[in-house]
């Protein structure tokens, strides 16, 4: 017999108190004692109480993601979502024997070319209203180590700034040249003056990175609601680039190009304005959690959940819990024509404050995935109702967060722990031991 479900987790007439009034399970459930030895009857039961309360995310790395979101987006219900970047490049070449005498920098572009086939924040295949993206140069070296997203770094005045519409599968026309889809920025000749006046920071990357630090960019903060966007942006395309049109040796028209480094050197930010919309009032309130949960993009929040009745539904080693499930159903009044989360994610947070896995995590790949057909996102967490209610491991408390909260720009609102009719709950199914 699986040993974890031997564990004993208290009957239902001795825990009215936590559990509530018993019934039998529809007739859809699997019947889980099957090879258990059967003629056990199984209740069921929901009231379990949770306390659940949306709070903001805990900051996470912006460095190596991978791929890079800027733009800003007015959610009516959330608030002002901006997002931007810090780039460090790095040249296509290196001229070791110099570049030759610069005559001109007749003009500058940076380009970046979108993710394909990904969708940002707004509404699916369509964005409402202008966006405006500002460049500036970096002034201080960025990180080698780990940068979080609500990191800072000095920059100078803008270079230039691109207002558009987005067309994030179209390509771009450039002359008689057909690009795939980006956006292209032209930016202040300064730039490329200091790019080519040292020959030595051409040399080699360790001179050029001490000589360029790199760009930032951002967008202007949307402010009418429920417009702009934010945009999926591929850093490592080989569109994704610095371009530096000059004339060297008196009349010979020349190119230069860098693209953007890797890994640590691209850093992901991301700032939030929640105004009077209905999510501000929401954060760290449990009274509020009773009505909407919920999850914000760009590191924006978590939802924190407490039950803490699981401690004591083991008084008398008579119970055996055959199924314990998580059940989030979304409030679509509150999530308007966004395009919902594949997944979500649960973990517990221990008292040290590391977030760790359930014990049931990958037992179940449909655990924390969108189920279209009820409207909701459902956890089995069978194994750790009952190692807690067995006091096995501590009650810790559960965070619900969205997959990718510093790549994915997608959000859901959920309903509450008391909404009506559907509800945060924990769904129960358990058998008494003879």
């Amino acid at each position: 017999m699986n040993k974890i479900l031997q564990i004993a987790v208290g009957i239902c007439t001795l825990s009215a108190l936590f559990l509530g009034s018993c019934k039998k399970p529809d007739e859809s459930f699997p019947n889980d004692l099957d090879g258990l030895g059967g003629g056990l009857d199984e209740n069921y039961t929901d009231t379990l109480t949770i306390l659940a309360k949306t709070a903001v995310n805990d900051s996470v790395r912006g460095d190596k993601r991978t791929w890079a979101v800027l733009g800003s987006f007015n959610d009516p219900v959330m608030g002002i979502t901006t997002a931007g970047f810090y780039a460090a490049y790095r040249p296509f070449v290196y001229y070791g024997a110099g570049i030759g005498n610069v005559t001109s920098v007749d003009s500058v572009f940076v380009s970046l070319a979108y993710y394909p086939n990904q969708i940002g924040y707004g509404y699916p295949n369509k964005y409402k209203g202008q966006t405006e993206i500002f460049v500036y140069p970096v002034e201080s070296k960025l990180p080698s180590g780990s940068s979080y997203t609500d990191a800072s770094f000095i920059h100078g005045k803008p270079l230039g700034s691109l207002k558009f519409i987005p067309q994030q599968f179209d390509p771009l026309q450039v002359g008689d040249t057909t690009l795939p889809a980006q956006i292209r920025i032209r930016l202040n000749k300064s730039l490329g003056e200091k790019l080519l006046a040292n020959p030595y920071a051409l040399a080699s990357e360790t001179f050029f990175e001490d000589h360029f630090y790199g760009l930032y960019f951002t967008a202007s903060q949307q402010n009418t609601p429920d417009k702009g966007c934010l945009l999926y942006f591929n850093p490592t395309a080989v569109y994704s680039k610095i371009t530096v049109h000059f004339t060297r040796n008196g009349n010979t028209p020349s190119l230069w190009e860098a693209s953007i480094k890797d890994g640590n050197n691209r850093i992901n930010t991301f700032n939030h304005v929640y105004g009077s919309t209905p999510m501000a009032s929401a954060f760290n309130s449990y009274a509020a959690g009773e009505q909407n949960l919920f999850l914000q993009p760009g590191v924006g929040s978590m939802i924190k959940l407490y039950i803490p009745g699981l401690n004591n539904i083991n008084p008398d080693k008579k119970t055996m819990i055959n199924k314990a499930e998580l059940i989030f159903p979304v409030d679509e009044s509150l999530n308007g024509n966004f395009r919902k989360p594949s997944a979500v994610v649960l973990v517990k947070k221990a008292s040290s404050g590391i977030f760790q896995f359930l014990d049931d995590y990958g037992s179940n790949s449909s655990d924390g995935v969108y189920q279209a057909d009820k409207d909701r996102y459902v956890f089995n967490i069978t194994r750790h109702v009952n190692r807690v209610s067995a006091g096995l491991i501590p009650n810790d408390t559960l965070i619900l967060s969205l997959q990718g909260a510093g790549t994915f720009m997608e959000r859901i609102v959920l309903h509450g722990t008391k909404s009506q009719p559907d509800r945060v709950r924990l769904r129960l199914y358990y058998s008494q031991v003879p």
